[in-house]
């Protein structure tokens, strides 16, 4: 009777535990910074299917707090196990890719964007300070702590990348400089190898005091700083006078007009050696290169015939002067 009594007891723990403490589904629970304990498990509770038992299970569990991330569970697996990963913060881990070449505007916007992170940006990072590559970061982790980390990671790597040329006799005076100056060269060329020609052209146009001209200067002014404009350059366009217009002033504007790519940067650092003062499309997708205008007019001729029907120059504005 004993033996069956022990049995018997076995077998209803057996089947509540199973009942109550079985995962029914998979899936991914997403748990926001600031949800609390009571949130946590009636939603856990809701999608794992273990009902009223297996909430107030989690809520004594996870009663010390629960870590913001994506927790994920799988149909048959012991609630306990599950509970056990989400006590120890086991998150999933989301990327964010920041684009080269982007304005801080664009990146803000594409965070609010992005479901995998939480919260409101409300840093404040200066242009050309975020360093623009894929980082892998916990789910739900607050947008501006992404972005703040993007920034030191800038940080990091200019500071580097200036101790290792040095800045005495460097044809620009400080990390500003540097930064602007990349920040167009990005803008200018996304070919690798041609980096380094299109930093020295800006480079011997600075020399001697030519300006520089270039047409994503007066895009980044124009569009309030947000770097996209909706439409093609004009004429006004190019006139107007500001901080950022290279038409307009001589040498280069405040600060950055985009953030660069570690490669613009190194190019801006190291440039080649030249006596390229002009470069234009080729029509595709690279650049031909002169170093007298004559020279660069007829790259212009050819590039114009070649892209008839076409409303824009889609590089540096020395290719504007025959508009």
């Amino acid at each position: 009777m004993l033996i069956l009594s022990v049995v018997m007891l076995c077998c209803v723990v057996f089947v509540f535990y199973t009942y109550f403490f079985t995962v029914k589904s998979s899936g991914v629970i997403k748990v926001l910074p600031g949800d609390g304990v009571r949130r946590f498990a009636i939603k856990a509770s809701n999608v794992t299917g273990v009902g009223v038992v297996g909430e107030f299970y989690l809520k004594f569990i996870m009663r010390r707090g629960v870590r913001f991330g994506h927790y994920r569970f799988y149909s048959g697996e012991s609630l306990v196990d599950f509970a056990k990963r989400v006590k120890l913060g086991d998150s999933e881990k989301c990327a964010f890719t920041f684009i080269p070449g982007k304005t801080v505007y664009f990146y803000k916007t594409q965070l609010m964007n992005d479901e995998n992170f939480s919260g409101v940006v409300s840093v404040d990072i200066p242009e050309g300070g975020i360093l623009p590559e894929t980082y892998i970061h916990r789910c739900q982790t607050p947008r501006g702590k992404v972005l703040l980390y993007a920034n030191k990671s800038m940080e990091n790597f200019i500071s580097r990348a200036v101790t290792d040329i040095g800045m005495s006799n460097f044809y620009l005076k400080n990390i500003n400089e540097i930064l602007t100056l990349a920040s167009i060269v990005e803008k200018e060329t996304s070919v690798s190898d041609e980096r380094g020609m299109v930093a020295s052209v800006f480079k011997n146009r600075l020399k001697i005091g030519m300006r520089l001209q270039t047409d994503p200067t007066v895009i980044y002014q124009e569009s309030n700083k947000t770097g996209e404009l909706g439409r093609a350059l004009t004429r006004e366009d190019l006139k107007a006078v500001g901080l950022y217009n290279t038409y307009t002033m001589n040498g280069l504007p405040v600060g950055p007009i985009s953030n660069p790519s570690m490669e613009s940067i190194y190019a801006v650092l190291n440039p080649v050696e030249t006596d390229y003062l002009y470069f234009v499309s080729n029509g595709n997708g690279g650049h031909n290169f002169s170093k007298t205008y004559a020279e660069h007019l007829q790259f212009v001729d050819g590039y114009r015939k070649y892209s008839i029907g076409s409303s824009t120059c889609n590089t540096s504005a020395v290719c504007v002067k025959r508009r």
